[in-house]
């Protein structure tokens, strides 16, 4: 009989490499992932062509705020930005995924500066 406790399943350790580690073992859960950044990245770049057009449309018109005075196209150009970043994290984050999943480095604090992995004896590997 040993001394050491039985494995739980859902510890992160048991995946060998954080959350990135997690996804390479779960084939669903990874895909799921691709899938909803895929689609947010579509939805981000559609909302950034709207806001895009509505800046530029009220830039061009001199549309003002009613009671301050203030011009419209500098709260509406928040955003494109806002979602242009989106876009951005989505694409990063896709590229990321699918460096580790090819590769077999799976460690997060590999792939761009992510929460180091934790043992489980609560130390930094």
């Amino acid at each position: 009989m040993t001394d050491q406790a039985p494995q739980n399943h859902t510890s992160r350790a048991n995946y060998g490499g954080g959350l990135l580690g997690w996804f390479a073992t779960n084939a669903y859960a990874a895909n799921l992932l691709m899938v909803t950044l895929i689609v947010g990245g579509f939805i981000g770049t559609g909302i950034c062509f709207w806001g895009t057009q509505l800046a530029v449309r009220t830039y061009g018109f001199g549309m003002k705020t009613g009671s301050l005075q203030f011009p419209l196209w500098l709260p509406y150009s928040i955003i494109p930005l806002g979602t242009a970043f989106f876009v951005l994290f989505c694409v990063i984050e896709i590229c990321e995924a699918t460096v580790a999943l090819r590769s077999d480095r799976t460690d997060t604090a590999t792939v761009s500066g992510g929460i180091p992995d934790i043992d489980e004896a609560g130390g930094d590997r």
